[in-house]
């Protein structure tokens, strides 16, 4: 699992591994990375971004890109 949220560019689709303290996810969780927000499937994007840069760190064990898997 990836921790370097800092090389995220944008459009990086992502797979987000929520802890158990998370208050809006308790299972991984695909999301689009833009513009240092997180927009998680499934919510309305109008309704803005499910995560700013520092709440996925908070709230977040860490991420896979889309297609990646944990033992590559």
């Amino acid at each position: 699992m990836r921790q370097d949220f800092d090389a995220l560019r944008d459009g990086d689709r992502v797979t987000l591994y929520p802890l158990p303290t998370n208050p809006l996810h308790n299972k991984p969780v695909l999301a689009s990375y833009q513009s240092g927000f997180f927009y998680c499937d499934e919510t309305d994007p109008m309704d803005g971004p499910d995560y700013y840069l520092r709440d996925v760190l908070a709230y977040n064990e860490g991420f896979l890109m889309e297609g990646e898997h944990a033992n590559s």
